[in-house]
């Protein structure tokens, strides 16, 4: 299933499910992460984010500005938690 069709079955906003599926990859529950992100998006914040910072629990916001606000939070989200396997 996609993200919205999650939503509409469940009852639950877009932010909620990426939220999930992000703590699901950080604990290694879930591997399928390509499903809902591509590599490009990944590569994309990974180079916003080389700097630095706290990666732990990123400020959201200059990630998103930086990148154009052309990827969303949700997937800046899966990004920051397909990142942290590799630290």
């Amino acid at each position: 299933m996609g993200i919205d069709e999650i939503c509409r079955l469940r009852g639950l906003k877009p932010v909620t499910v990426y939220s999930h599926i992000s703590q699901l990859i950080r604990e290694r529950k879930y591997n399928d992460w390509s499903r809902f992100i591509s590599v490009y998006e990944i590569e994309a914040v990974a180079k916003v984010t080389a700097a630095g910072g706290n990666m732990e629990n990123p400020e959201l916001k200059p990630i998103f500005e930086a990148l154009g606000e052309k990827i969303n939070y949700g997937k800046i989200r899966l990004a920051l938690a397909v990142l942290s396997l590799n630290r």
